[in-house]
């Protein structure tokens, strides 16, 4: 068997791929020549999706430019919101938006090496992700083309990326500030393991508000000071073309001391030509007190932890904006721990997670020519039987037919909420049986069925409850806009048809009104139920 060679950052304002060449770590360029790739998804007239620097260049052109784009998609996540692209006529997902940028990723790696296997990756996500967001994360990876998808903690890829796999009992802090979104995390190596003993963040701190406080604290009052004064909601426009002499400013200032911000715009018909001069000591005073918001959440992480700071050996550093001098040696000043920025901080975390990688063995197919996602449907029957208590329910089911070559090998239900996921059961003689929490109303699960080579498959889903009639109107009306896939009524059963490898079903309503129709089983029901339990597990 071989091991997983592609490793992904699926990052909130930028994202990257490497590749295992030859046992070394490779950094695949886009196709504009760029080691990272905006998270920046725009829709044309023409129906095209484009995925990149080019979708962030015209997605501020015109209003309708705006409408049809999509960026920072990675904050919902695991959200049931949807977003309209007017030109496509359609809404997508949260993971249908990120699937596109996957594809990219995919097809970077693709156009450098064609022989490469592209049906495993592994996609790094959050410390704090919960279980709903992963799996969206999952599903994105799945419409992306991936078969085989390991999700790995972000910090935890930086981490290997710096060698943090040859250090034995230490605990390092990985301090990760991206454009939109700043997130720290200790990790500790104990007996060859890695582990995040405590994480924090904030969603709303990142390189964009840097740019944001140099406009406030350095060129506006340099302005007013000249007599111009100028409102955000009013110069709109303005202020955007201030934003990108901004951030130029403070990507000039980490390599030197001092640059010059050289303003030529025009306000209201009047030409304003101006000139600011302005220092590192000038922009540590504007962001000191962004600096600061990370460094208390770098406290707290530690505190969090239960671990003596003196024992954190370094800190080290993801993200663009870690690059500015003033942040590192406020950083080192303020928490008295060595800093670590030997790598690029934009590409050390997919650089980590191919290196993971390389360690973890590929459990689908090898041959990406032996799979036809277009032909793998499977057709299940479920029943739901209540049991005596009332926070679990049985589920059992079989599989009615299947359109591929292998055979449906095992089931997963995981929860919308979070809060339970099975183990993936083994389909016998194709029947399964597995015991799941009742849940709150409106608490959706999703199924997912793989056979021996890890290939998921197309579901088509027969519930058929054990008595009466079900409101399958409720049903239709609980499940629009989660999905996208078409649901028929029929009598006494629906069918769900759903795309792209996916299920979804509302089990707390089946089992509410399941319940109400028949609230025990009967000694019948029972010795199915045992005979069907014993049967599989023999």
């Amino acid at each position: 068997m071989s091991t997983i060679k592609i490793g992904i950052d699926l990052g909130t304002t930028n994202s990257s791929v490497a590749v295992i060449q030859q046992n070394e770590v490779q950094i695949l360029k886009n196709t504009a020549g760029e080691d990272s790739t905006p998270s920046v998804v725009y829709a044309d007239r023409n129906g095209n999706i484009v995925v990149g620097s080019r979708a962030k260049r015209i997605m501020n052109n015109s209003k309708e430019n705006l409408q049809n784009s999509k960026s920072e998609i990675k904050r919902l996540m695991g959200t049931a919101e949807t977003v309209s692209f007017p030109n496509l006529n359609k809404k997508m997902l949260p993971e249908e938006i990120s699937a596109e940028i996957l594809k990219t990723l995919r097809g970077d790696v693709k156009r450098k090496y064609p022989d490469m296997l592209l049906n495993a990756a592994i996609i790094t996500v959050p410390a704090y992700f919960s279980t709903v967001q992963s799996e969206a994360t999952k599903r994105a990876g799945s419409l992306a083309g991936f078969n085989q998808i390991v999700l790995l903690q972000e910090p935890i890829a930086a981490a290997i990326a710096y060698g943090f796999l040859n250090q034995k009992n230490e605990n390092w802090l990985v301090y990760d500030l991206g454009g939109g979104t700043f997130d720290v995390a200790l990790v500790a190596s104990r007996d060859e393991a890695l582990t995040v003993l405590a994480h924090a963040g904030d969603n709303f701190l990142g390189g964009k508000d840097f740019d944001s406080a140099i406009i406030q604290g350095l060129i506006l009052p340099s302005l007013a000071d000249k007599g111009i004064v100028l409102d955000k909601e009013t110069h709109t426009q303005v202020f955007s073309y201030l934003k990108d002499l901004a951030e130029s400013a403070k990507i000039e200032l980490t390599v030197n001391d001092r640059t010059t911000i050289d303003i030529d715009t025009q306000v209201n018909q009047t030409s304003i030509q101006h000139s600011i001069e302005i220092s590192r000591a000038d922009l540590l005073k504007s962001c000191q007190y962004l600096l600061n918001k990370t460094v208390d959440l770098c406290k707290k992480t530690i505190s969090d932890a239960k671990v003596d700071p003196t024992t954190v050996k370094k800190i080290v550093l993801v993200g663009g904006p870690t690059q500015m001098p003033i942040l590192q040696s406020f950083l080192e000043d303020s928490l008295r721990i060595q800093i670590d920025g030997g790598l690029d901080p934009l590409t050390v975390v997919a650089k980590g997670a191919a290196m993971f990688g390389n360690q973890t063995m590929m459990t689908c197919a090898t041959k990406e020519e032996n799979i036809d996602l277009s032909n793998t449907l499977c057709q299940l029957e479920v029943n739901y039987n209540p049991v005596s208590s009332d926070d679990e329910q049985t589920v059992t089911g079989k599989v009615v037919s299947f359109t591929e070559a292998s055979l449906p090998y095992s089931i997963q239900f995981v929860s919308s909420d979070g809060a339970f996921t099975s183990e993936e059961i083994l389909i016998r003689n194709g029947k399964f049986i597995l015991t799941l929490p009742t849940g709150k109303k409106g608490t959706h699960y999703w199924i997912y069925v793989k056979d021996a080579r890890c290939e998921l498959f197309h579901l088509l889903l027969e519930e058929r409850p054990v008595d009466g009639d079900i409101n399958f109107e409720e049903l239709a009306r609980l499940t629009e806009g989660l999905i996208s896939s078409d649901l028929k009524l029929i009598t006494n059963n629906a069918s769900l048809k759903a795309l792209q490898n996916n299920a979804l079903i509302n089990m707390a309503l089946l089992t509410e009104e399941t319940s109400r129709i028949k609230p025990s089983l009967t000694k019948a029901d029972l010795n199915r139920y045992l005979e069907f339990e014993n049967y599989n597990r023999a």
